[in-house]
């Protein structure tokens, strides 16, 4: 090895290597210059490629000099803007943005070289994960799971989790992304207020220090006073929360009634919202209150609760006023009620957060059975609902944290769309393109109710003998109320790069998700979907298990052609099974994620997947395709690449041209640049499902990672501007918990001469990648 300065002002670094084994037509001594830590590229990559038996070894590297090299590269590194990344030598890898090669058995090189490996692999701390073998665990799993039959319409998130941690061969990963919520004490529902007199606990102020010493007395009003409110849990619960948490656990003779099961509903439960006209009341006789909670993270107040037999003051159900459209806690007191025996330590010194139990926590009022009598009601709501207060409604990657969280809270409940009824607590103003989710994902109801329609149904239903300055009371069977979505485990280690590979959640998640948009597909043929047949619902939505894996997502819209999905699906349509089929298996799809336009406002183009939505209780209001209303200034989009149109020119050019210089066979590669933004919902969805290869600057579109199509993985390369550089591993660690590859370019406002090679290079290695994959 020799370095040194040359007459341009570049370092140049002169290597001399060597061939051991089976080398072929190669100089046993070639000079590699590496000019200013570009990558090694050119002749020996070349070979590399070609000749996949050869083993080259750096011997200053092995032998004298290995900490000397690394930190000159390093040097030379810092000392440019360029930064292409090189390629392995060997079994020698040089920092990349992806992982590098390794050597198998025999010395012989990895096909498969930058492939992160999804488990039993070893890090060192500099991040150099070994290369994953082409007969992987996951590999493996990914295949078992698409060899499994669906699970029902009617299978829970339970469900989905529960095989998914049976299968995945989860590595290095956190309790959320492996999923043991599921068996944890404390993330199950324990009762903190029931009709037993052995459950209450009055505050002990000894447990929260000063924050206690002002109060006049420790009524429920001075206390809940005291404990709510903005940054609350932070300032006066989260300090003391150890001294609380072993206070709650050394109380050994609550424990056997907290966890006792509430009572179960004598409703045959159903999403259809059913209401009866009943004056039954609430006390500690007839329909007592029960709140049950979990705390699904102490760190930060997370918290979900399952109530039964609560009260709400209709005239306290509050206008929307809110321009945001995103306010998650109500200002007003006692728009609920409840009656039962309170344990006053957990209730208060625990937490609730924002989101659907902060509304709740901050609007209830519980009574003392010992002080009151009864609750009178004027009309019962008999369906059980999920109380969503959504956080942003037009950001997918926001969206998805809440549909994260509420497939949680199902899990943990037991929960599955057919049984219950989502209920949106936030004002409105932004709907967002994502309503489907509320009335067709994670409900079978295909009703999107919001709490102030619900409040006027009921109030429709109440005798007209009543005066309207009355309080009307609407009486709940049983109501559940869930996490606030910015604290879901999407949003957690975003800026450390994270080892966790094939998690169980992630992987569950993924699937509940596309077999609810594969379901409303399933039915498209037998729409218009109405109210008297939404019993058939089930029967109906089996039609999708019959059909084949391979087969895409469909895509109605015609905004960006004839797209490879419609391909498929019209020659699958026609009989053309076994063409179809190999059509499908044979193409790998590039998909550009444009970044141009906000989410569009107004609703999507004819004929979404999801069919009808009902609005309201009753549904007069039928729309089909979902409606997606979206009011206001459209946002102003930051990190757009400002030539991007000659970035989108030079990716289809390097795509044909890989696909025609292979010397084998390869039926078709299919590019696309797609705005997201201009999609619904189900498109979205479709047109990621379809992808092999996702590539777009950083931007929430990425959260579409979750659904790439496997063969057996996919491939995701991310442009990240200065804004979101290199230590922001968001969409890095969300791509190795799905088992995909990973790599990334730095680019600026637009892609220089330099980027747009390096954008070349890892384009066409990922497509080595995903055409190996398919052949072994």
């Amino acid at each position: 090895m020799a370095v040194e300065d040359g007459s341009d002002g570049k370092r140049h670094v002169s290597i001399s290597i060597g061939t051991i084994g089976n080398a072929k037509s190669m100089p046993t001594n070639t000079a590699i210059t590496v000019v200013d830590g570009n990558a090694i590229i050119g002749r020996i990559a070349r070979f590399n490629r070609r000749h996949r038996h050869t083993v080259f070894i750096v011997a200053m590297l092995v032998t004298a000099m290995p900490w000397t090299l690394l930190l000159l590269l390093r040097s030379a590194h810092h000392s440019t803007p360029i930064s292409d990344k090189s390629k392995s030598i060997d079994n020698t890898t040089v920092n990349s943005g992806i992982s590098g090669q390794s050597l198998g058995s025999n010395n012989e090189p990895l096909h498969q070289s930058k492939y992160v490996k999804p488990s039993n692999s070893t890090f060192s701390k500099e991040y150099s994960p070994l290369v994953d073998p082409p007969n992987s665990a996951a590999k493996i799993a990914t295949e078992k799971l698409a060899q499994m039959q669906k699970l029902p319409p009617t299978a829970s998130p339970r469900d989905y989790i529960t095989r998914h941690k049976a299968i995945m061969p989860s590595s290095f990963c956190d309790s959320f992304s492996n999923a043991d919520f599921l068996t944890s004490f404390d993330t199950l529902p324990n009762l903190v207020c029931a009709n037993s007199v052995q459950l209450k606990d009055k505050i002990d102020p000894d447990l929260f220090s000063s924050q206690l010493n002002a109060a006049s007395n420790y009524s429920y009003e001075n206390l809940h006073s005291m404990f709510r409110g903005e940054n609350d849990y932070k300032k006066k619960i989260f300090p003391h929360i150890n001294r609380i948490k072993d206070h709650l656990i050394n109380r050994q003779s609550t424990l056997p009634l907290k966890l006792t099961s509430m009572p179960a509903s004598e409703l045959n439960q159903s999403s259809s919202i059913v209401f009866s006209s009943s004056n039954e009341p609430i006390s500690s006789n007839i329909n007592p209150t029960s709140v049950s909670c979990g705390v699904v993270d102490d760190t930060i107040p997370q918290r979900y609760c399952d109530t039964r037999n609560i009260a709400i003051r209709l005239n306290a159900i509050p206008k929307v006023n809110d321009k945001s459209g995103l306010k998650l806690v109500p200002k007003f007191e006692q728009v609920l009620e409840g009656m039962c025996y309170l344990d006053e330590n957990s209730w208060f010194g625990q937490g609730m957060g924002e989101g659907a139990a902060g509304w709740m926590y901050e609007g209830m009022k519980i009574l003392n059975p010992e002080a009151n009598s009864k609750i009178e009601c004027d009309v019962w709501l008999n369906t059980p609902v999920f109380m969503i207060s959504r956080w942003d409604t037009t950001n997918p990657y926001q969206f998805h944290q809440d549909a994260m969280n509420t497939f949680i809270v199902y899990s943990l409940l037991g929960l599955s769309p057919s049984q219950i009824q989502p209920i949106i607590l936030d004002a409105r103003h932004s709907d967002g393109p994502y309503t489907a989710a509320w009335s067709h994902i994670f409900s079978s109801s295909h009703h999107l109710i919001d709490i102030r329609q619900l409040s006027a149904s009921a109030a429709s239903l109440i005798p007209s003998s009543k005066s309207q300055s009355e309080t009307q009371i609407l009486c709940m069977r049983r109501a559940i109320w869930g996490i606030h979505g910015g604290i879901s485990p999407m949003a957690r280690g975003g800026r450390k790069r994270a080892r966790c590979t094939s998690s169980p959640l992630f992987s569950a998640f993924s699937e509940f998700m596309l077999d609810r948009v594969l379901d409303s597909a399933a039915h498209e043929s037998n729409k218009p979907l109405i109210a008297s047949n939404l019993a058939k619902t089930a029967q109906t939505l089996s039609l999708s298990s019959t059909l084949p894996a391979w087969l895409p997502l469909p895509i109605k819209s015609t905004r960006y052609g004839l797209l490879f999905e419609t391909t498929v699906r019209n020659l699958y349509a026609s009989g053309h099974t076994a063409e179809a089929e190999k059509l499908a298996k044979d193409t790998i799809v590039v998909t550009y994620a444009i970044r141009k336009a906000a989410t569009m406002h107004g609703s999507t183009e004819v004929g979404a997947s999801f069919g009808v939505q009902f609005h309201g209780v009753d549904g007069v209001t039928a729309v089909d395709p979902v409606k997606e209303y979206i009011d206001g200034i459209e946002p102003a989009l930051q990190r757009i690449v400002a030539n991007e149109n000659a970035l989108i020119n030079i990716l289809y050019r390097t795509t044909e041209k890989w696909m025609h210089a292979r010397p084998e066979k390869i039926r078709k590669v299919e590019f696309r640049a797609i705005d997201f933004a201009q999609l619904s919902f189900d498109d979205q969805m479709a047109a990621a499902h379809s992808t092999d290869l996702w590539i777009g600057p950083h931007g929430a579109a990425f959260v579409h990672l979750l659904y790439l199509r496997r063969m057996p993985f996919a491939a995701v390369l991310e442009l990240k501007p200065p804004e979101r550089g290199s230590s922001n591993m968001q969409f890095h660690n969300l791509a190795i918990k799905m088992d995909n590859m990973f790599s990334f370019v730095n680019i600026g406002k637009l892609v220089n001469e330099v980027q747009m090679q390096q954008v070349q290079h890892e384009v066409e290695y990922l497509l080595e990648n995903l055409y190996d994959s398919r052949q072994s």
